[in-house]
């Protein structure tokens, strides 16, 4: 099968927690003292899910003003700010659903899908997969987006 415009997926490699783990590294090295809490998320975070190759972090900060001034820095180390508030809540849910989840993914690849549409093609089954572990954990459903 050939993926189209450069998404690419890839089944779980477990080299990813620790290419997560120095990323983390790196990024508490490059900007002491500015980030409270760094984790990784998506699918590359989640044992056994199909996902692109990609590692991705969420960071906090105590205030984002101080965030900006660093930007120079994170971006020479390859990092860059996104506001993308959804992330993979498969960690929850049962192995099933990361079944669906990474069926879906390759469909939409082999579809041709680019990667815009890619992420807003994932979003109906991410929200239903967030709201169903969020009811379990007695939590209202919150709005599952993606965005390019």
């Amino acid at each position: 099968m050939t993926e189209p415009r450069g998404i690419h997926i890839a089944d779980d490699d477990p080299s990813w927690p620790g290419q997560a783990a120095a990323a983390i590294e790196a990024l508490r090295a490059a900007v002491p003292g500015l980030f409270v809490e760094i984790e990784h998320i998506g699918s590359t975070a989640v044992p056994g899910l199909a996902a692109k190759p990609v590692i991705d972090l969420m960071a906090a900060v105590h205030d984002l003003t101080h965030a900006a001034r660093h930007q120079g820095a994170l971006a020479d180390l390859g990092f860059r700010p996104h506001d993308n508030r959804m992330t993979d809540r498969l960690l929850y849910v049962p192995e099933a659903d990361g079944v669906r989840y990474a069926q879906l993914k390759r469909t939409i690849v082999a579809a041709g899908t680019g990667p815009g549409e890619y992420a807003r093609a994932k979003t109906a089954l991410v929200r239903e997969l967030t709201d169903r572990a969020r009811s379990q954990l007695g939590l209202p459903p919150v709005p599952v987006w993606e965005k390019p």
